[in-house]
């Protein structure tokens, strides 16, 4: 079903659908109702007694009736037990279906960094067999790169219309899946190219140390790339350009609008609470120049890469800066919200310890392996179909709230690249989460959506890369 939701996280064991959730909730308010009926019986019971009845010389028919109640109250105590089982039962299948699900992939996991160690300590004899000339073909490619750096960008440019007559394969969770793998053991490959012993590897990885893992292998990237001029971080300048008027945010779908689609990049919303510190709601805009060459937008290729690396990329400098501008310190209260490149910019500042974080919402951003501290409360919203958010490895941390959709299911997807990364796509999930009733969701909501009072005042920015020989005001870090 293209609108079913597949929630699991948030200090919850249990993954199910929102359709399984409705059904635990109908049995609880069952449950509610049937002891609510026992309640009134026992009320009236409490009139009407044989004592009472004979008193009042009622007729047989009455005596009848108080035995009727009788019965009524002894099934209406059965129907409350069964009840009360049976949520019980559904609770502890989900439960144990999530366990069986995370033991599962723990294993799946597992079997995979082996393999790919061991395809990393054959990969040169493989290479060497069966393409001798690729050692060739990559140092010409490097050395054409340094002489002239556009020819790296129009390598790229060629890779990526060489996929644009199977763009379908792009948008399906098989795909998804894969490159989510491919990304997790892609140290584990390197490492065993490099004939590191596996007990070392297993050490290092994500489930030892974690110093192997998508951060170091990014880090590899920025190291390559910028020798041969892609990927060069930038100092950045970020000024406001608009200051306006809001009501409160009233959902998932309405902070999704807020996002910013256009020339800002950021919003910051900053509402007046009496008596307490002024409250701040940032939102961080996508990607906005795929280009591997840094150029004006810091929303760029570059910030994704270094972000990935756990590096301080462009598109968070600028969103410091702008919550400096606003007056967020390290004391008040903010909450993040961002989509795609901008859901991994909001997860490392949530991440980072610099802010009083009190909520996190990424939609289709590749924040995986950020490890947010389990005290913020968190949801993570990815399509299953969606190669971003695969992009960002898999996921280590249940804390987490994990809402999953696969968009096109059942659905033609459309020639266009990245379906299931639209913006479109996203909102339609985030009105579907304001209409779930699964408990995750619903706490998240109840703690976010209360009414603070207090008018909310708009400040809108737009960030640009500076050169080094530019400003040297600009703020670089």
């Amino acid at each position: 079903m293209p609108d079913e939701l597949i929630v699991s996280g948030g200090g919850f064991f249990a993954v199910a659908t929102e359709t399984v959730w409705q059904q635990v909730l109908r049995l609880r308010r069952a449950t509610e109702c049937f002891e609510q009926a026992r309640v009134h019986v026992l009320e009236a019971d409490r009139y009407v007694t044989d004592a009472g009845l004979t008193r009042a010389d009622a007729p047989i028919s009455a005596s009848r009736a108080e035995a009727d109640m009788q019965h009524s109250l002894a099934a209406l105590g059965r129907l409350v037990t069964e009840a009360r089982l049976l949520e019980r039962a559904v609770g502890a299948a989900l439960e144990a279906y999530g366990a069986a699900d995370a033991a599962a992939n723990r294993v799946i996991e597992r079997a995979q960094a082996w393999v790919a160690q061991n395809i990393g300590r054959i990969l040169p004899l493989i290479l060497l067999t069966l393409f001798p000339g690729t050692a060739g073909v990559v140092a010409g490619w490097l050395v054409g790169a340094l002489l002239e750096r556009r020819g790296a960008q129009q390598t790229l440019d060629a890779a990526a219309g060489a996929l644009a007559e199977e763009r379908s394969l792009l948008t399906h969770p098989v795909t998804a899946w894969v490159l989510r793998s491919l990304v997790s053991d892609l140290d584990e490959t390197i490492a065993g190219a490099l004939g590191v012993p596996a007990p070392v590897i297993e050490m290092l990885g994500e489930r030892g140390l974690g110093v192997l893992g998508i951060a170091s292998s990014s880090a590899l990237a920025v190291g390559l790339g910028s020798a041969v001029g892609l990927y060069r971080e930038t100092p950045i300048e970020t000024r406001r350009t608009a200051t306006a008027h809001a009501a409160q945010p009233t959902g998932f779908a309405d902070r999704f609008s807020r996002i910013p689609a256009g020339a800002e990049q950021i919003r910051i919303e900053r509402q007046s609470v009496h008596g307490a510190p002024d409250r701040f709601s940032v939102y961080i805009g996508a990607t906005a120049d795929f280009s591997a060459v840094a150029g004006d937008e810091p929303f760029d290729s570059t910030s994704n890469l270094w972000g990935s690396a756990d590096l301080p990329s462009g598109s968070e400098r600028a969103v410091r800066q702008a919550m400096a501008d606003a007056g967020v310190t390290a004391q008040t209260p903010v909450e993040f919200t961002g989509y795609s490149q901008g859901g991994l910019v909001a997860a490392r500042l949530a991440a980072s310890g610099d802010y009083a974080t009190e909520g996190l919402i990424t939609f289709g951003a590749p924040t995986a392996q950020i490890d947010v501290p389990a005290s913020v409360p968190a949801v993570a919203v990815e399509h299953t179909d969606d190669l971003v958010p695969a992009a960002g490895g898999r996921r280590e941390s249940g804390e987490t709230v994990l809402v999953e959709r696969q968009a096109f299911a059942g659905r033609e997807v459309p020639e266009e690249w990245f379906p299931a990364h639209a913006r479109d796509e996203y909102r339609h999930t985030a009105e579907l989460m304001d209409a779930a009733q699964a408990p995750p969701l619903a706490q998240h909501r109840a703690a976010w959506e209360g009414d603070r009072g207090g008018p909310v005042t708009v400040y809108e920015y737009r960030a640009e890369r500076i050169s080094a020989a530019g400003d040297r005001r600009a703020d670089a870090g």
